[in-house]
């Protein structure tokens, strides 16, 4: 679409919502005169119907009056009654009757006071007498045919609340003459028609045309019909269509013209502007630097953008050279696998990628990650991409198959993002392989688990130590104690009379402080073995050896390997760690082994280490189970070591049985040493 006829469009479609507007407007002005003169209408005829209200009103407050005089009260007040009502019709214009209820008249101004008079006319309809004579309250009645006069009149009746009986009412007549004075005097415009009716519908009076009401009216006359607060009567107001109609056509022949000549003016400038705004527009093509200046102010500052925005994109076209180049070098000196991916096709990839996949990074490009990944695993990876491309932070891939690396399976973890590069949508996306590091944390998790299982099972031996060293105390050595104390008071008491038996009882009194401090040394050395201070290593051992064997019955020997005298030498952290080691392993045997020979063996020959093996001919025991280290035993052997940048094994024997290995370095380094896995 050429830019001069998309402006004009553009224009008129800014100006359609006001030509809119003003036709909204234009006809919201019509239905409101309309509404308007309507309202005049009922307003108007309103007024009209007050005043006739109050001339009934007025007429009735003075027929009250009258009612109210005191020679209403008896018959023989009549006729200074008929004097007042005189008055009245002197006053008001209209004759006063006094009637009974069954609508006899007793006088009528009309006649000289006494004169025999006929009844009250009956109407058609409701009558006027007999509705005030029942409650007691004035009543506007409707047409009927006066008897004395002759000519249609209209009934005002008020009650004598003071008659005997409340049996007379006194009547006032009304001529239609006065209300059609009162229409003909109206200030309504010469079209309108104004008809009053009684509550019969008989009309009353009118001015102007006939108004038919009914099926039968006249659809071009518009009528409202008004209703009396005061008297049963009603007043129609007729006014013709055409004469409503009038003014409202006018008004509209005014807005319309006025519309069409904006629209006239407004299309001659649309298309003015158009065209102006077209030429300046296509000036824009017109970068160079002697370009004539356009009278538009803003052309000129686009033109000046634009050139300023081809040097920009210039600029950043080179300074994205430079950035992409930068940003390969970054991803290439990356640790961790990063693709680039348009359409699941990769346009990147780095050397981490090619050492995570085994694949060269030029046979990567054009291919999808996925196809690099064991066939059964592919939907699984291509999962995990999509929950990171939907926002995912990251996720793990776990025991993937990577047929061109081998090694057996990896385990990978997924994070990505969406890139948004010039005129395509692309997805970066990290790989990293945690295989080594899962298997850390698993091992640092084993290892965890078993310092805390082997601080509770130390609790639970210092305990149990506890209660049999007091078990101990207790029935041996208190008791050597308590004998001794005995003895000693034999002694004395025996000491004058018997001095044989006081020396008898001094001797048993001293073997038995012997057996005590044996028994304390025993204890001292099962709570921490002095013999390693006091003798080295190497005697420790085989005494630990020898003692195992009177008490066992089993066969042991001990050997020593290396020059005598080098274990005194060793740190005494060691060498206790070392006796411990002994000490459980042979409790072991005693426990499970069913051994009948143990051979136990210390290595001092080498300069940095130390070694001790100790070994049986028992039922043996499965590696897979003591490396699990189900036992605290076991568990506590190991760290000890550990501590100590040493290491245990145990395996099993060549003819059967077990061999337990323990070494640990003579100078422990900065850190701990792995133990050593059979």
């Amino acid at each position: 679409m050429p830019l001069r006829r998309f402006l004009q469009r553009l224009i008129w479609t800014c100006l359609a919502p006001l030509v809119l507007l003003a036709g909204v407007l234009a006809a919201e002005r019509l239905v409101t005169h309309s509404l308007e003169d309507r309202a005049q209408v009922e307003r108007l005829g309103q007024v009209l119907l007050r005043t006739i209200d109050a001339r009934v009103q007025s007429q009735l407050q003075g027929l009250q009056v009258l009612a109210r005089s005191p020679a209403a009260a008896t018959a023989a007040g009549h006729p200074t009654l008929y004097q007042e009502a005189l008055a009245y019709r002197d006053t008001f214009g209209s004759h006063v009757i006094l009637a009974d209820r069954t609508g006899q008249m007793l006088f009528n101004t009309r006649r000289p006071f006494g004169e025999p008079l006929p009844k009250l006319p009956v109407p058609a309809g409701p009558s006027a007498a007999q509705a005030a004579s029942a409650p007691g309250a004035p009543t506007v009645g409707s047409l009927v045919m006066g008897p004395i006069s002759g000519r249609q009149a209209l009934h005002l009746v008020v009650p004598l609340a003071d008659s005997p009986g409340a049996s007379l009412i006194l009547v006032t007549t009304l001529e239609p003459g006065e209300f059609q004075a009162i229409l003909a005097g109206s200030s309504i415009p010469v079209d309108w028609a104004l008809e009053l009716r009684d509550g019969n519908g008989r009309l009353i009076a009118r001015q102007g045309p006939p108004l038919a009401d009914g099926p039968g009216s006249d659809a071009s006359v518009w009528r409202v019909k008004l209703a009396s607060t005061l008297t049963p009567w009603t007043l129609l107001v007729g006014v013709d269509q055409t004469v409503l109609q009038r003014p409202l056509l006018r008004v509209g022949a005014l807005l319309a013209a006025g519309l069409l000549v904006a629209l006239l003016l407004a299309t001659l400038m649309a298309r003015r502007a158009a065209h102006r705004l077209a030429r300046e527009v296509a000036s824009l093509s017109e970068t160079r630097a002697g370009a004539p200046a356009s009278p538009i102010q803003e052309v000129n500052q686009a033109r000046e953008q634009l050139q300023a925005m081809t040097r920009a994109r210039e600029e950043a076209e080179r300074s994205l050279g430079e950035s992409n180049a930068r940003l390969h070098e970054l991803l290439n000196a990356y640790q961790e696998a990063v693709w680039i991916t348009v359409d699941h096709q990769a346009v990147f990839a780095n050397p981490a990628a090619e050492r995570l996949l085994g694949v060269p990074v030029r046979n990567q490009l054009g291919h999808s990650p996925l196809d690099f990944v064991d066939p059964a695993q592919r939907d699984h990876f291509r999962d995990l991409i999509d929950r990171v491309r939907r926002g995912e932070r990251e996720v793990l891939f776990e025991d993937v198959r990577l047929p061109h690396r081998g090694g057996g399976p990896r385990c990978v973890r997924i994070s990505g993002a969406s890139l948004d590069l010039p005129g395509q949508q692309a997805n970066l996306t990290i790989a990293r392989d945690i295989t080594e590091l899962r298997r850390a944390r698993t091992a640092l998790e084993r290892s965890n688990r078993e310092l805390h299982a082997l601080v509770a099972r130390m609790n639970d031996v210092e305990e149990e130590e506890r209660r049999r060293i007091a078990h101990e105390l207790h029935d041996d050595l208190q008791q050597n104690l308590a004998a001794v104390a005995i003895e000693q008071q034999r002694a004395i008491e025996d000491m004058r009379a018997e001095p044989a038996l006081a020396e008898q009882a001094l001797a048993r009194a001293r073997q038995t402080t012997a057996d005590a401090s044996q028994s304390l040394r025993r204890i001292v050395a099962g709570l921490r073995p002095l013999a390693i201070e006091e003798l080295g290593l190497d005697a420790a051992l085989e005494a630990l050896v020898q003692g195992f064997g009177r008490s066992t019955h089993v066969q042991c020997e001990y050997e020593r390997v290396g020059t005598e005298g080098a274990d005194q030498s060793l740190p005494v952290p060691l060498a206790t760690s070392l006796y411990r080691v002994a000490q459980e392993a042979l409790n072991n045997v005693h426990k499970h082994a069913h051994a009948s020979f143990v051979h136990v063996v210390l290595d001092l020959s080498q300069a940095d280490r130390v070694s001790l093996e100790v070994s049986d001919d028992g039922v043996g025991v499965d590696p897979d189970l003591a490396q699990r280290h189900q036992s605290f035993g076991i568990l506590g052997m190991r760290e000890r070591l550990m501590l100590l940048g040493g290491a245990l094994q145990i395996t099993p024997g060549a003819g059967g049985g077990t061999i337990v290995r323990a070494s640990a370095p003579l100078h422990r380094g900065s850190g701990l040493v792995e133990p050593e896995e059979s």
